[in-house]
């Protein structure tokens, strides 16, 4: 893996490996085995000498559970971890690190995503993760157009359904048994933002929507301008008036899906007006940090 590889990973890494995960690995051992290269970055943290040995009985009395930091793809960051790893077979190199559902770090691949492991550092940590090999590609790639497409993809997969619970009459929302929630949003914030608005595109009030079918009135999309996903980097609230940004559905999609320069520009934008706000809610970001969460560099 490349300098500019693992970066796009952890701005921080120093060393990395992937590879893809076998259906044998996903739906039988629940495990991936770690290639010479997995293991060259995995041995730069835990030598050989601290991971558990087993097979005809335990070999050695380390202990099989090790401290990583998962990958989690809803927020979109590295959590906290411990995680199985064992030489399972007495007096061979095969290396595995097991699968586990965990609330937190939830640390399961399925097959045919990529597993990638990092050396951070100043971190005696190992970085893991897995992303679907769509996402994983986006996200390495060199190019600045893919990159920045993979970012709008994921800063906020729960989007779709936000959407619809902000839209949907009162009695279809009650009616509802369940709906995925990683991040909490209040959808009567998104309608009193959307009410300030004026039922108006915030980046162009010129810009025509049709008509709510549950409302009556234009139909305009709230979006968290510093992206919701990136709750865990902030102690304040990204679910605040100061950062939630009204627009038409196509404006909606350009933020996310645009050509570099047009999201360049709606974000600027956005950032100049709300920076002062975004101050007093607690939410302490630079123009910087917010191109980059969107793949604009």
């Amino acid at each position: 893996m490349t300098k500019a590889q693992m970066t796009s990973l952890h701005p921080k890494a120093e060393a990395g490996a992937f590879s893809n995960v076998t259906k044998r690995e996903a739906e039988g051992d629940k495990s991936v085995t770690l290639d010479k290269d997995e293991k060259k970055v995995l041995h730069a943290l835990i030598p050989t000498k601290n991971i558990a040995q087993k097979g005809g009985g335990t070999i050695n009395n380390k202990p099989s559970h090790q401290a990583f930091m998962v990958w989690n793809p809803s927020s979109q960051t590295f959590e906290k971890g411990e995680n199985a790893l064992t030489f399972p077979k007495a007096g061979k190199p095969e290396l595995r690190l097991y699968f586990k559902k965990d609330a937190s770090a939830n640390f399961y691949p399925v097959w045919g995503q990529a597993f990638f492991i990092l050396k951070v550092k100043d971190d005696s940590r190992p970085y893991i993760g897995a992303m679907d090999s769509t996402t994983f590609d986006g996200t390495i790639s060199t190019k600045p157009k893919v990159r920045s497409f993979t970012k709008g993809l994921t800063i906020d997969e729960e989007d779709t359904d936000y959407q619809t619970l902000v839209h949907e009459p009162n009695d279809a929302r009650e009616a509802r048994q369940s709906t995925r929630k990683t991040f909490n949003r209040s959808v009567a914030l998104a309608k009193t933002a959307i009410g300030a608005a004026k039922y108006e595109c915030q980046y162009d009030k010129s810009h025509r929507s049709f008509v709510s079918g549950v409302t009556g009135k234009p139909y305009l999309e709230p979006h968290h301008l510093v992206p919701i996903s990136l709750q865990s980097e902030f102690l304040n609230t990204l679910d605040c008036a100061a950062n939630i940004i009204v627009l038409c559905p196509n404006c909606h999609g350009a933020i996310h899906y645009g050509d570099i320069p047009t999201k360049r520009a709606m974000l600027t934008r956005f950032f100049g007006e709300r920076v002062s706000d975004l101050k007093k809610s607690g939410v302490d970001v630079g123009l910087e940090y917010l191109l980059k969460k969107y793949g604009v560099e």
